[in-house]
């Protein structure tokens, strides 16, 4: 008897297993890391014995873990340990962070590199973007380079900008702000002044990110999170994937991690190829490649059929956007990842990207036909009614974010105007349409925690309604069930885990959230408000409030 007893049983709770039926359990048991019993607390008492941790829920809600499906987990944790935050603290006016790069730069030596990130022009005093002008006073004798909020433009100071091999001929003419496809060619991404900063930027040593990871993972650990797909993984940045080793040899990996390597040439996946038929297990595997086909919505580089607007009722003209990718290079990146059976992941933001990469990869499927391929479309922010149904008949997946409904809704409804940001993120239809949906935060490009998501999905309101309470419309809302399903058994389709996690049932991981109060109780509202008290991955208690 003692042999079947639990290591780890929740009792008097409101499991919300997510399973096939959406079943709704009082207890659940834990043995070597799975689960052995989701049943009733009558039930659950046979299999406690003298070792077992018995955990009284008095009647808290529990979910699976939380599973982010976009989020960029070293990158995040690197950035928070050797990088400036200028949204932490916020900083409000452009001399502020001029200022703060006065200050660094003070404490550098001479040649040290200096990074930066999450600069926001909208939250300035001036509301302007930085440019070199104002960093090459206090920056003479140090490269300097400012990200972003967006993650899809950055500031260079004349240094860098000279480092790098940008010159009239690739600069942009707005002050060294370098976004997607500026300069010529547009071509791949790598091939524009953007990437050439980026080229040329130090890379991250495997002890940085090591350290940055295990930081960063017990603040993502706080918020539920118990998976995570990192596409991070950089063709030439092996320390990544080393440090993620690293931690997974020493047991210091808490949080599932599914990762993509970066791919901008077919070369590209013949190396994520070689890692992919490296040994993976339950806490660390590649599946992948990812690539990009055009920029952000907000700095208005997301490819577009129709111009876009500004200020939500003028028109930005001639501006459409573009791709950053050959369409022909994509073809053959994506064709080379499908045949040696890899998950192809394309950032595509626009109508007119997505029609792109759904034409593309209907000529890989046919070109050589695959079963269960679930390649799929990162962010699919605004895509076409028919670009719906085109994704369902492929088997493709789409891993959006929600969240940005909220923090960035204004802003994405100002640059579409008011026709188009009412069909932003169609998440009620892709549902009902049956395409499986896996959610994110994009960390660390914008705030981590899935309530914020879950909240955004069921609302649709954004947090500063510019443009009144709905400009992104409600008749795409999820309900609070579907909503925690693309964080949950639908996420977990998306990194081919879905026999191991994403749901409560016998046989999968013991990998819970359980929260301050019901999510299904509480009024959409609050959904943003929810706290978790307590996050176990495997059996093992990770946090306790």
């Amino acid at each position: 008897m003692l042999a079947e007893c639990a290591d780890l049983v929740l009792l008097n709770g409101k499991i919300i297993s997510m399973d096939r039926r959406d079943r709704i359990f009082e207890a659940v048991a834990v043995r070597h890391g799975r689960i052995i019993a989701v049943t009733s607390n009558k039930q659950v008492v046979r299999l406690i014995g003298k070792n077992t941790r018995v955990l009284d829920l008095g009647g808290k809600a529990v979910t699976p873990g939380l599973i982010d499906t976009h989020s960029h987990l070293a990158l995040a944790g690197v950035n928070k340990t050797s990088t400036m935050d200028f949204m932490d603290p916020p900083t409000g006016s452009v001399q502020e962070i001029v200022d703060r790069v006065k200050e660094r730069v003070s404490k550098s030596c001479l040649g040290d590199w200096v990074i930066g990130r999450n600069w926001d022009e909208t939250l300035l005093k001036e509301r302007r973007y930085i440019s070199k002008w104002d960093l090459d006073p206090v920056s003479q004798h140090n490269p300097v380079v400012l990200f972003h909020v967006s993650g899809h433009a950055l500031v260079a100071n004349t240094l860098t900008l000279r480092l790098a091999g940008v010159d009239a001929a690739t600069a942009d003419p707005e002050g060294s702000i370098l976004k997607d496809g500026n300069g010529e060619p547009t071509g791949v991404l790598k091939d524009s002044a953007l990437g050439y900063v980026l080229e040329r930027i130090p890379p991250w040593t495997v002890q940085q990110l090591d350290e940055g990871i295990k930081k960063i993972q017990e603040e993502w650990i706080r918020e539920g999170i118990t998976a995570n797909k990192d596409p991070g993984l950089m063709s030439d940045c092996a320390p990544m994937l080393q440090a993620y080793r690293n931690l997974h040899a020493k047991k210091q990996l808490k949080i599932r991690s599914c990762l993509l390597w970066k791919a901008f040439k077919p070369d590209d996946v013949v190396r994520a190829s070689s890692e992919v038929s490296a040994k993976g297990d339950e806490m660390l595997k590649v599946v992948g490649v990812k690539t990009f086909v055009d920029g952000s919505l907000r700095i208005r580089t997301a490819w577009m059929h129709d111009e876009y607007n500004i200020g939500y009722d003028q028109v930005d003209v001639g501006n459409k956007g573009q791709a950053v990718i050959d369409l022909g290079t994509l073809e053959k990146l994506v064709l080379e990842a499908h045949r040696r059976g890899l998950q192809a992941c394309i950032h595509a933001v626009g109508d007119r990207a997505i029609d792109a990469t759904l034409d593309v990869l209907e000529n890989v499927v046919k070109k050589s036909p695959r079963r269960d391929h679930r390649h799929s479309i990162i962010h699919f922010t605004i895509p076409r009614r028919k670009a719906l149904r085109r994704v369902k008949a492929l088997g493709a997946v789409v891993e959006t974010q929600s969240s940005f409904l909220y923090f960035i809704g204004d802003i994405l409804a100002g640059n579409l105007g008011p026709k188009r940001s009412k069909k932003v993120m169609p998440l009620r239809s892709c549902v009902r349409m049956g395409i499986t949906v896996g959610n994110s935060a994009d960390c660390d490009f914008y705030p981590l925690p899935p309530r914020f998501g879950l909240y955004a999905a069921c609302t649709r309101r954004p947090a500063v309604e510019a443009y009144g309470r709905e400009p992104l419309g409600t008749t795409e809302c999820l309900t609070v069930r579907e909503a925690l399903r693309t964080y949950t058994s639908w996420a977990a389709r998306c990194l081919f885990w879905e026999d191991k996690i994403g749901s409560i049932e016998p046989g999968k991981y013991g990998d819970f959230a359980v929260w301050s109060e019901d999510p299904y109780s509480v009024p959409k509202e609050r959904l943003k408000d929810l706290k978790v008290e307590m996050t176990i991955i495997g059996g093992d208690i990770v946090y306790a409030a």
